[in-house]
């Protein structure tokens, strides 16, 4: 599950910090970057059983749900 709090919590900041004069055109963007980077990275990857694979020793499919993050 993705963290909006934490997104909607950094935008925040950044728009007041920017808004106060405080972060440049440049360093909103920056900022911003940043913030949709962190954002994907808080989400997760699930795969269901059954899904074909095909690798160079043979195909075949999963066998169980696989979880994963996003880095």
């Amino acid at each position: 599950m993705l963290d909006d709090a934490a997104f909607k919590s950094g935008l925040k900041k950044l728009m007041k910090d920017c808004k106060d004069g405080e972060k440049s055109s440049e360093d909103f963007a920056d900022g911003f970057v940043d913030l949709i980077k962190d954002f994907v990275k808080t989400g997760e990857v699930t795969v269901q059983p059954g899904i074909a694979v095909t690798t160079s020793a043979g195909g075949g499919s999963t066998t169980s749900t696989g979880t994963g993050s996003i880095s």
